[in-house]
């Protein structure tokens, strides 16, 4: 394909100019044919070669659009712009995503069996509830046809933590705790919670799947990742200051919108708008507890407009372990949570959680389940403590030390390490004694003490003196206010922050195979 000339100097400012060019993951690049002066997109290392006019990461253009030169910039750089091949039409807005393209979805999707109430597409909207939008029930037989597949995640047995998907495939009890998440996931309807597509579980073919949102940001254990590395390096060659932290207004955003997702799973209700100022629940809201809370599973989606500097969404994700916080005798009791049988993670269980080995319990009763008093089992202050630990620790941006070396590769800045010698990992995370008492920001950081004061306040180690969420909610308003960061424009992050992937480059394959 015969190509323009154009210098690196002049790509380079084309990149700082279009979204479409700035935003492509790492090794890609872009050149534009001489025919039509279309932009296309190619990639040529070991792993992988392709050319495509269709963007690796945010998909192909709907017809009739395309990216193109329509006209001569200033010196020797181009003016690109999505142009209509039908009506002449130019315009640098993404089309991806018009009210036009959105409809066309909407038809498409609503002609196809399966589908039609998931294809209620919509970009975001202050003036629209979320608790308004229908959801696509839950089926009973198999619409994996309807889908096809654009990159694995991973095996489908959530090592890794969140998946973008889920898929059932048991018998028994496994297949009913599928149902339980998809049900769960249908019914909650927050920005800071993943979003339910459409589900199935087919219980005489013992299969089923659950289809939710993409994020394709990454993780805040990504985020933190990036962060740690550098900074052990630079702790390693002694080159302190070439430290990085995370700006604080990205703590703020991931902590307040967090907070309120926990706040709309305890009462059915969002909190973080001004205009919202009691801690009132919803009529008949049955409370929701995750008990899985940790950097892995908060995920990042990005904002609808190509380009935006605001900061991506986190949304709370993997519900595979949630469960209805309600008494014995209610019908969606979960007699193993009430019991006091351990789930989740050990790593983040907050203190109660955790045994005091005063108690001198033996190792099997300390990892089978939870300890006696007000941490017999997960509760709504549990994961709000969670929540605080994963902030904390992208405050701190960097592990200690896990066997006496430069830092660790987790993100464990709330506890204590490393190990005793003698004392089993699995003991050790399930005991009391490897929390840090206070969560309280290093003074070197830099952040203010509204920010400081909020995370010690959801991390206190009594969990009766910490707050309810929609409680928090309120009072983290008011100190960002203090704090100045509710005014303050993002402080934009470095392109090395968030994954940028280019599962769009991929042929797609039918998700049955």
């Amino acid at each position: 394909m015969p190509n323009r000339k154009i210098s690196t100097q002049a790509k380079g400012k084309l990149r700082a100019l279009y979204p479409e060019l700035r935003i492509l993951p790492d090794d890609w690049n872009f050149v534009i044919d001489t025919d039509e002066d279309e932009v296309f997109y190619y990639i040529a290392t070991e792993k992988k070669e392709v050319i495509t006019r269709d963007h690796p990461k945010f998909g192909k253009l709907p017809e009739p659009w395309m990216f193109k030169i329509v006209g001569e910039g200033t010196g020797k750089v181009p003016k690109l712009a999505y142009y209509n091949r039908e009506t002449g039409k130019t315009t640098r807005a993404d089309p991806r995503f018009s009210a036009d393209t959105l409809e066309n979805l909407r038809n498409m999707a609503q002609r196809t069996e399966g589908l039609e109430i998931a294809s209620s597409l919509r970009r975001s909207s202050k003036a629209e509830s979320m608790a308004d939008m229908d959801r696509q029930p839950i089926g009973k037989t198999n619409i994996r046809s309807k889908y096809e597949i654009m990159h694995t995640i991973d095996s489908g047995d959530g090592e890794i933590g969140a998946m973008n998907g889920g898929v059932f495939k048991s018998a028994g009890d496994c297949l009913h705790m599928g149902y339980k998440e998809t049900e769960m996931l249908r019914r909650l309807k927050h920005g800071s919670v993943s979003m339910y597509t459409a589900g199935f579980i087919d219980f005489q073919a013992n299969i089923g799947s659950v289809y939710v949102e993409f994020c394709d940001g990454g993780s805040l254990n990504d985020v933190w990742d990036q962060y740690n590395c550098r900074n052990t390096w630079a702790r390693k060659y002694e080159v302190l200051d070439q430290k990085v932290h995370l700006p604080e207004g990205f703590l703020w955003h991931v902590l307040i919108g967090l907070v309120d997702g926990l706040a709309y799973l305890a009462n059915g209700r969002y909190y973080v708008s001004q205009d919202v100022e009691d801690t009132e629940p919803a009529k008949d809201w049955i409370p929701v507890l995750h008990r899985d809370i940790k950097p892995e599973n908060i995920l990042l989606r990005s904002r609808d407009t190509i380009g935006s500097r605001k900061y991506p969404y986190c949304v709370l994700s993997d519900f595979g372990l949630a469960t209805d916080d309600v008494s014995a005798d209610h019908p969606k009791a979960d007699h193993d949570h009430l019991s006091g049988l351990q789930c989740g993670t050990p790593t983040y269980y907050a203190p109660e959680l955790c045994w005091n080995t005063r108690l001198q319990p033996s190792e099997y009763e300390q990892q089978r389940k939870f300890p006696p008093g007000p941490g017999s089992k997960h509760t709504r202050a549990s994961d709000l403590w969670a929540v605080g630990a994963c902030v904390f620790n992208l405050a701190m941006a960097e592990s200690p030390a896990e066997e006496g070396g430069l830092g660790g590769t987790y993100p464990y800045a709330h506890a204590i390490l490393p190990v005793p010698d003698g004392v089993p990992n699995n003991i050790w995370w399930r005991s009391q004694a490897s929390r840090r008492k206070r969560l309280d920001i290093d003074d070197e950081l830099g952040c203010s003490p509204e920010l400081r004061k909020s995370i010690l306040y959801m991390t206190q180690w009594d969990p009766a003196k910490r707050p309810g969420a929609a409680q928090l909610v309120q009072i983290l308003k008011k100190m960002v206010k203090a704090a100045g960061h509710d005014r303050m424009p993002p402080e934009e992050l470095p392109d090395w922050t968030f994954k940028v992937h280019d599962y769009h480059s991929a042929m797609p394959r039918p998700a049955e195979d």
